[in-house]
């Protein structure tokens, strides 16, 4: 079987493939290390799930981060309490995106990879070992982040300002 892509840049070669052009298994090696290349970058840039993006509420992180590593500390049958839920944390496409700060707090917390290593593959999937992860991080998230509406502070007036509807002022 061949497999035929739109285009290929072979740094080794001076010609570019086209479509209908056979790939050869060196170019399709070199597509596979740049797509491994590529994941490893994203990996790097991502930050574990109690690492918060606003300095707004940069003082909630350290709360945050302790309630996180404790998820770690549960029992598996705590742990894996959300699978038992009639309505999953979180979509296969969520989940895909969640992933790399996933696997940025499996670096960071080493209570959280053992029980990783417990659980995957003898009881659950990885899938469902994070889909476990981030709803009991987002019950923590709930629980220590203000909820959306009160984010906005109506004292705040600049923010009133960007908020209101622009008026059409008298010519």
């Amino acid at each position: 079987m061949e497999l035929i892509f739109d285009t290929i840049v072979d740094p080794t070669r001076t010609v570019r493939l086209r479509p209908g052009d056979p790939v050869t298994p060196e170019a399709q090696q070199l597509a596979r290390k740049r797509l491994e290349l590529a994941a490893i970058e994203d990996l790097a840039d991502a930050a574990p799930p109690w690492r918060l993006l606003s300095e707004r509420f940069s003082i909630l992180e350290a709360e945050l981060h302790a309630r996180c590593l404790s998820i770690s500390t549960l029992p598996p049958h705590e742990f894996l309490e959300p699978l038992r839920s009639a309505r999953p944390a979180c979509g296969e496409a969520e989940l895909r995106h969640l992933l790399p700060s996933g696997l940025a707090a499996l670096a960071e917390d080493a209570n959280l990879a053992r029980l990783r290593f417990q659980l995957v593959p003898a009881r659950v999937s990885e899938g469902q070992f994070f889909a476990c992860y981030f709803a009991h991080v987002n019950r923590h998230r709930r629980q220590v982040l203000p909820p959306l509406e009160h984010v906005q502070s109506s004292e705040d007036d600049w923010e009133s300002f960007l908020s209101s509807p622009l008026a059409r002022g008298d010519p």
